[in-house]
């Protein structure tokens, strides 16, 4: 499988599911349709552990009528652990009428991915009385990485290890 592009609802990728995947390149899920209500993508613990992929695309979600938002993602522990070639995580920046929002970041998610040198999360993040927290060694070993963007007052905590062995020169 090169790349895997879906209209469907994916409520969460398990475990292992592309982990060591040689020749994966792309998992794309920007054209997807939820039902009602809140709905929660999740990426579970190595998910794509150790896999080629060099994008990973997130839908985008209309907001109900109080203006909130009704897709949340929850990255959970070393879902992306050593993708080496993970150049772009898409999740696409709120408007007016749609977005989706970063709930979670678990340990090591995106440790060792050393194609990232940017990651950018204003506008895709959890505000007001709610923040994330940078979890231990998030970023670890990123080698590339150089600038990380997140919203003011979204962080609250930022993990041992957070960015070991990153070239981080700039944090907004």
């Amino acid at each position: 499988i090169n790349s895997f592009s879906t209209s469907n609802p994916i409520y969460k990728i398990e475990e292992f599911a592309f982990t060591d995947a040689n020749s994966f390149y792309s998992f794309a899920c920007d054209n997807v349709k939820f039902g009602e209500g809140v709905s929660v993508m999740r990426v579970l613990p190595y998910a794509f552990w150790n896999s080629k992929i060099t994008l990973f695309r997130f839908p985008t979600r209309k907001v109900n009528n109080n203006n909130e938002a009704q897709l949340y993602i929850d990255i959970d522990d070393y879902a992306f652990f050593n993708s080496k070639n993970l150049a772009s995580l898409d999740i696409p920046a709120s408007t007016s009428t749609e977005k989706c929002l970063v709930r979670k970041f678990g340990k090591w998610c995106f440790a060792g991915c050393t194609g990232m040198a940017s990651f950018d999360f204003r506008g895709r993040t959890l505000s007001g009385n709610h923040v994330l927290g940078v979890p231990e060694g998030a970023f670890a070993q990123c080698s590339n990485l150089q600038s990380v963007y997140f919203d003011d007052n979204a962080v609250d905590s930022i993990g041992s290890y957070a960015f070991y062995g990153t070239q981080l020169t700039s944090w907004c």
